[in-house]
């Protein structure tokens, strides 16, 4: 990440994506396709809502 990071300000570049490849991919389809993310998301949402039941950002 740090790599990315130095690279990304020699680059002069705005915006640094520090993600993982599989979440860029997720962004990337949201970008193309938001109902297509839904569709793949649907089949664990209850597993996903729990996973975040207790997270409370500032």
């Amino acid at each position: 990440m740090a790599a990315e990071i130095v690279a990304g300000l020699e680059g002069r570049q705005i915006d640094i994506n520090t993600q993982t490849p599989e979440r860029r991919a997720m962004e990337d389809l949201n970008a193309r396709d938001p109902l297509a993310l839904d569709a793949a998301l649907a089949p664990n949402l209850a597993e996903l809502r729990a996973a975040v039941s207790a997270h409370r950002s500032i």
